[in-house]
């Protein structure tokens, strides 16, 4: 429901409007949109990490060292299955916050350990786009869920590689004062309009 007050020429109030509309149609749509994104993803779990797993064994020459064109592609389809498994397991995260099931397990971490390693996560990402990314680290303890902070990390680092230029730096810095540790993302990239 949404008010307007009306008035006259002079400014006075005269009388108010009031418009209700049933959102019974929005909310069902929305309703199935959830569940449909829902199904999907703990469908794709599985089969997807299967492949995951089988390209990653085939790729790291468990059956044997493989010709040049073809230990190519099977790093490409290694690193975009990486970034499938990730899309689904994202996918399931949204839904388990909108549920408010997400668990978060805060314990001690190293700052600087967790920076590098999100970087580790994104190399091949960053190699492909020929983008490079510098580590800032400082090795100070944290209280936060590692792998929340790893995952979180690893998506602006990864939005930050799609986004920039080739040639150019990702910089992922962490700094810290007497009451909070920092984590900064920066690139070269064209960036966010002001509108």
């Amino acid at each position: 429901m949404s008010t307007a007050a009306v008035r006259d020429g002079e400014g006075a109030y005269r009388y108010s409007v009031r418009a209700i509309r049933d959102l019974t149609a929005e909310r069902e749509v929305e309703r199935g949109k959830d569940e449909f994104i829902a199904m999907t993803s703990h469908e794709l779990r599985t089969p997807v990490t299967a492949m995951h797993a089988a390209v990653t064994l085939v790729a790291s020459g468990v059956f044997g060292t493989m010709p040049e064109r073809a230990q190519s592609m099977l790093d490409i389809a290694a690193s975009n299955s990486d970034r499938l498994v990730a899309l689904v397991n994202d996918l399931i995260d949204l839904e388990r916050m909108n549920l408010g099931k997400v668990e978060i397990s805060p314990q001690q971490i190293n700052a600087g350990d967790t920076a590098r390693q999100a970087a580790d996560l994104v190399l091949p990402i960053a190699n492909d786009a020929g983008v490079s990314v510098v580590i800032e680290p400082e090795d100070v303890t944290v209280v936060a869920d590692p792998g929340r902070m790893l995952q979180t990390l690893q998506i602006l680092l990864s939005n930050a590689i799609k986004f920039s230029p080739t040639d150019s730096t990702v910089i992922l810095r962490v700094s810290h004062d007497d009451t909070r540790v920092a984590f900064h993302v920066a690139d070269q990239g064209k960036g966010i309009p002001a509108d």
